[in-house]
């Protein structure tokens, strides 16, 4: 699944930016270049999370990672009337590791923090231009692919005395999907709402304990993907 979806998300986008660059040519390219900033909630999905112990690997009870907060800038390129393409910096945090063990869901929570920051290239289809009051409406289709560094700060289990593992950071392959609208509000700013969906790779912790003479076999580990409400603001150049 993960290949296959990688594969097709690569795919429009090379052949996209082949047939935007070929229209943007003759253009003056100032002109068609925007800047944008965008801010909104970053919801976990499942994360498919465990630990291995010293016997076996167990799940943990609570499979998500809660509502953290998605920030981003970039630049990106108007090709045509219905294509565009940014690259875009996104920085998320605000995700919580809070959960005892599945086989022992009485057991004091396992804590640990968790954010990702990485960059991505996004092709864009505007699908039509309506016109409502002086306001123009576009809604539009986007997918994207690029990098993602997941950091995990630290793990907490709470026993007698708490036991803190080391923390690690992870850097996956990244994409996207998602669907929205932009909203004319002058010749040059346009106000963008949308959804995507983010799969961001794998997070892991460290193996060590910090203040325990022990070790993992394996570290608090998991997937790392969200569904995303944003607002932005595009400026045109």
């Amino acid at each position: 699944m993960f290949k296959k979806s990688k594969g097709v998300i690569l795919a429009i986008f090379s052949s996209a930016l082949v047939m935007g660059g070929q229209a943007a040519a003759s253009d003056h390219l100032l002109s068609r270049i925007y800047a944008k900033v965008e801010g909104g909630a970053s919801i976990s999905s499942q994360t498919e999370a465990t630990v291995t112990g010293t016997l076996r690997e167990m799940a943990l009870e609570k499979d998500t990672l809660g509502t953290g907060r998605s920030v981003g800038a970039g630049l990106g390129m108007v090709f045509n009337d219905y294509l565009r393409a940014d690259v875009m910096f996104n920085y998320r945090t605000g995700f919580e590791l809070d959960t005892p063990l599945a086989d022992f869901p009485s057991t004091d929570p396992i804590t640990g923090d968790i954010s990702s920051y990485g960059v991505m290239a996004s092709i864009y289809w505007d699908i039509a231009t309506l016109q409502a009051g002086g306001i123009s409406i576009s809604p539009f289709l986007n997918a994207g692919a690029g990098l993602a560094v997941n950091k995990v700060d630290s793990v907490t289990v709470q026993e007698v005395m708490p036991i803190e593992f080391e923390g690690d950071t992870t850097t996956n392959f990244a994409w996207h999907v998602g669907a929205g609208l932009g909203i004319g509000l002058t010749e040059n700013l346009t106000l963008d709402t949308s959804y995507r969906y983010s799969d961001l790779g794998d997070f892991k912790s460290g193996k060590n304990a910090k203040n325990f003479a022990g070790a993992l076999e394996e570290p608090f580990k998991g997937d790392l993907s969200t569904h995303e409400l944003m607002v932005g603001l595009r400026y045109s150049f």
